[in-house]
Formats: C-alpha cells, sequence, structure tokens
C-alpha cells in the first residue's frame, strides 16, 4: 500500500509554480533549439514574432530568438558544478524579430502567447521531437518528471494521532 504524499498548502503552491517554470524552461529550451537551427538554416520555424512571452507585469514580448544565459556547467569544485546545474535555464534572453533583447527569469514569465493554435502545435512538435529523441516521452512531461524526480526521496511525515490514543 502506498502512503499519500501529504503537503500543506504553501507547499502544494510551491509545487505548483515549480511545475509551470519547469513547463515555460522546457518550452525555452525547444525554442533554443529553433533559434540553432534557425540560425544554421537561416530560416526561423515559429520565431518571426507570432509566438510572445507575456511577463507579469502584462508586457507582450514577441520571440524573435531565444538564448539561455546559462547553457553549460561551469565551476571547478563539485558544489559549483551542482550549483551550475541548478542554476542552468533559469534565466533567457528573449531577442524580438526587431532585435531588442530582454534578459527574463522564469519567475518573471507569466505566460506564453501564440496568434494561431498551428504555432502552438509547431512548437510541441518541435518539443516532442527533442523529447521523444531523449526520452520517448510525450510533450511537456519533461517538466512533470523533474517534479516527481525530486520528491522521490523526500521523506513522508508520520500521519497525526487520533486524539485520544
Amino acid at each position: 500500500m502506498s502512503v499519500p504524499l501529504m503537503m500543506d498548502p504553501r507547499e502544494t503552491k510551491l509545487l505548483r509554480e515549480m511545475l509551470w517554470h519547469n513547463v515555460v524552461r522546457e518550452m525555452l529550451s525547444t525554442l533554443c533549439l529553433e533559434t540553432s537551427q534557425a540560425d544554421a538554416s537561416g530560416k526561423p520555424r515559429v520565431l518571426d514574432g507570432r509566438l510572445t512571452v507575456i511577463t507579469f507585469r502584462g508586457e507582450r514580448i514577441p520571440i524573435g530568438a531565444v538564448r539561455p544565459l546559462i547553457n553549460f556547467g561551469v565551476g571547478n569544485t563539485s558544489a559549483e558544478k551542482q550549483l551550475s546545474m541548478m542554476l542552468q535555464g533559469t534565466v533567457f534572453q528573449i531577442i524580438t524579430p526587431d532585435g531588442d533583447v530582454f534578459t527574463l527569469p522564469l519567475h518573471e514569465i507569466r505566460g506564453l502567447h501564440a496568434l494561431s493554435e498551428s504555432i502552438m502545435q509547431q512548437l510541441q512538435a518541435a518539443t516532442e521531437s527533442v523529447e521523444s529523441k531523449e526520452t520517448g516521452a510525450p510533450f511537456g512531461f519533461a517538466a512533470f518528471t523533474s517534479l516527481a524526480q525530486g520528491l522521490n526521496n523526500r521523506p513522508i511525515p508520520k500521519a497525526p494521532d487520533e486524539p485520544g490514543e
């Protein structure tokens, strides 16, 4: 019999925020690959401004290219390398089709907006092609599994004793 994962509402809220950050990170990481392919082929696929990032202040930033601020492990000690890996993919540079550059941390991104459903389908297809090569997982599954893996070693608290026992 499995024991249910017990969390207070604050922990649930934090997990939901972490899931959202993971979803955004996965989508922006896919767009980083699209950026590199567009650079190599000279023709952007979904990166022509029809897909935008919406910030928490409500600003819409059209996406022409995406680059991670930290896209590789740095450091000499194992602690420095671990810290680098934890921070990797948490801040992105969004370059607009006009050439403006916005550097945004994940927590500043409220949403992604596409001018058509076909744009989101193209993004989903690009993500699935990357994920299926690595894991065989469906679209967005990496955002969930990274949270689940983090909870694997989480100690499950003992249920409170009933009064009178």
